[in-house]
């Protein structure tokens, strides 16, 4: 994996998106490794035992988010993760504890891909809970065996996040589906196009502000804002703290 990501990096190509399907499988490897290097046949083991293990394969993980920020950053690549989902036991300090969906993964390394993506989204389908003979089963709702949505926002359910004022649910029909996903990468895509054509509109203006009029992220714009400086569309004037961004005279927002 390391290696294909490091060409992805390093070597010319055209990609434009790069997907690890599934995460969880992914650190099935990472363990196999771990126990290569401690000559064990279990994650538990590794390094004596109690947890260590865990531990080390979070340095392994952290070298695969590294190349894949890096593909983010300097290679303009949307990534995407995919992992299966599991119930776990969540122990709240408020609050009494409660199962929730969460990535099939070990604590550690959700915990720190969580933290990097700009958004975790839990794919599911609506159901109603409704007593047949004193026992509760779940019946779908909607056809096909229940409506298909994307939760954005996390709850006491599931695990979510995102980093996009996107509405906490999302319907999945598959007219839905195709609309949104298209809508999805035509703004993933042309982001650097609409900094371009606001900068053309609203020259001098700095990277918050420019966040907010696009209706995406701060960190997104300053990732997009540092590729189109390296291709000399747009430049900074001014003081660090009062200066903002230009276009180059050669700048097009085609």
């Amino acid at each position: 994996m390391v290696a294909e990501l490091t060409a992805l990096r390093d070597e010319p190509h055209d990609f434009q998106t790069v997907v690890i399907d599934s995460a969880d499988w992914l650190e099935r490897l990472i363990f196999d490794e771990v126990c290569r290097e401690f000559g064990v046949r279990n994650i538990e083991k590794a390094d004596g035992g109690y947890g260590r293990g865990y531990t080390h394969a979070l340095t392994h993980w952290r070298k695969v988010i590294a190349l894949l920020n890096e593909l983010r950053e300097k290679r303009g690549m949307m990534v995407i993760l995919v992992a299966h989902a599991k119930v776990e036991r969540f122990e709240d300090p408020e609050n009494a504890a409660y199962d929730r969906y969460t990535p099939r993964l070990h604590k550690h390394a959700a915990n720190l891909i969580a933290e990097w993506v700009d958004a975790v989204l839990f794919a599911n389908k609506k159901f109603r809970v409704q007593k047949e003979n004193e026992r509760a089963i779940a019946a779908p709702i909607g056809a096909d065996g229940g409506e298909r949505i994307i939760r954005t926002v996390g709850s006491p359910a599931c695990i979510a996040k995102n980093r996009y004022g996107l509405p906490g649910e999302i319907p999945r029909t598959l007219k839905q589906h195709l609309e949104t996903s298209v809508v999805g990468v035509d703004v993933g895509v042309n982001v650097g196009v609409q900094i371009l054509e606001y900068l053309r509109l609203n020259p001098g203006c700095r990277a918050n502000a420019i966040a907010n009029a696009i209706g995406t992220t701060t960190r997104t714009v300053e990732r997009h804002i540092r590729q189109l400086r390296e291709q000399g569309k747009i430049e900074f004037r001014g003081a660090p703290k009062t200066g903002g961004y230009y276009l180059q005279p050669e700048a097009t927002t085609e």
